[in-house]
């Protein structure tokens, strides 16, 4: 309950003390006008010290009950001690009565303003110093002062209603502003906890994302193992399967060429029992590198089709082509110079390979140029392997 007019409205009030303190004077003994002065003074300043204490830091809720009575109460102390100077009318002349009833009519209706929002403690504030007046009017008879009760009292119900109604609309602005303070703090809570989701969101989408980005990696690796193999690092059979389907559909669309050269190793088996299985992959290895140098052009694919056994898909080749290739890739393989003691044709590690190639592949299955490529591997190991044979 913060009245800020209120300690303007009291100094205001203890100089209209003195301003009547110095009508009654003439008329008035000196001890009881003091007396009076020293009880306004009094209590305005006890109403000051109050208000300060409820405008405090230190004040509470709490407080709230017991500091609105002491308010209420020094109204009333302060409204009686105004209120008795209407006991004096009668000892003062009939301008001084008029100057009296002007001051303590503005003393009563201004406190409206500093007490609207505790409208009890106006009441009990303007009704003594009314009532008193009107009273005191009354009792002298004379029909200009009796009309000046009647019109005391009719200033006394329209201040009554007055400050009901203030106080009413007071009440009603501070519950809205209370209501509008509160739905802005529901506001601005709301906007936090949108932004602290909206944070949450965003640092869960990001973890989503890192999540995603690593399992896409991991899919591609899950990828690159399941289509390359695992000792030699080029495609594996798999990836043959998949890359010579897709290049025979694609020679059979553009009416091209593609060849399939098949590769075994001689005599791998003894190789492996002579040198153990350490030499041998490294053997296959090596292997490998020579076939994957030989695939520089687009499409073309070296792959391991099992074991010892490889396999090179040439797309739209030469005939001259397959047959160079094969040829050079054979001999590249030979100045490896991969020692194999117990090889039946050379000092060093050989393979025999077998070509087969289609132009123009109708509605046959790739199958077939496999089963032609194998067949041309086999003859040249009948043959006496370390060699060339085209289907």
């Amino acid at each position: 309950m913060s009245h800020r007019q209120l300690p303007a409205a009291v100094r205001l009030g203890l100089v209209l003390a003195f301003a009547i303190g110095w009508i009654l004077h003439p008329h008035i003994q000196k001890e009881i006008l003091i007396s009076w002065l020293f009880c306004i003074v009094v209590v305005s300043m006890t109403r000051i010290i109050s208000l300060r204490h409820i405008a405090s830091d230190d004040f509470n809720e709490a407080q709230a009950n017991q500091y609105s009575i002491r308010y209420t109460v020094t109204a009333f102390l302060l409204g009686t001690t105004w209120a008795s100077v209407a006991f004096l009318v009668p000892y003062v002349g009939t301008e001084e009565r008029i100057l009296i009833f002007v001051l303590l009519i503005s003393i009563a209706g201004g406190a409206l303003t500093t007490t609207a929002s505790h409208v009890i403690s106006f009441y009990f504030y303007s009704y003594p110093i009314l009532i008193a007046y009107a009273a005191n009017v009354f009792l002298l008879g004379e029909r200009v002062w009796v009309l000046l009760g009647v019109l005391t009292m009719v200033y006394a119900i329209y201040m009554t209603i007055a400050a009901w109604k203030l106080s009413s609309s007071l009440k009603e602005s501070i519950t809205l502003r209370y209501r509008w303070q509160e739905t802005a703090d529901t506001l601005e809570k709301t906007r936090e906890d949108l932004n602290r989701e909206l944070d949450n969101r965003t640092v869960a989408e990001n973890k989503l994302k890192s999540v995603m980005s690593e399992l896409e990696q991991a899919v591609s690796h899950l990828e690159q193992l399941a289509a390359f193999d695992e000792l030699t690092g080029i495609p594996n059979r798999r990836s043959f399967d998949a890359a010579i389907a897709r290049e025979w559909n694609r020679a059979r669309r553009e009416q091209s060429s593609i060849a399939l050269l098949m590769i075994d190793v001689d005599y791998f088996k003894n190789f492996n029992d002579l040198y153990l299985h350490q030499q041998g992959d490294d053997a296959l290895k090596q292997v490998a590198r020579v076939l994957q140098q030989h695939t520089q052009r687009p499409g073309d694919t070296a792959a391991r089709y099992g074991g010892e056994e490889f396999a090179l898909i040439l797309v739209n080749p030469t005939a001259d082509y397959v047959k160079k290739t094969a040829e050079t890739l054979r001999q590249d393989i030979l100045d490896l110079r991969i020692k194999h003691d117990r090889s039946e044709v050379s000092d060093y590690l050989t393979v025999s390979i077998g070509t087969a190639m289609s132009n123009a592949p109708g509605n046959d299955d790739y199958s077939v140029l496999i089963r032609s490529a194998d067949g041309a591997l086999y003859e040249a190991k009948q043959a006496g392997r370390n060699q060339v044979i085209a289907a």
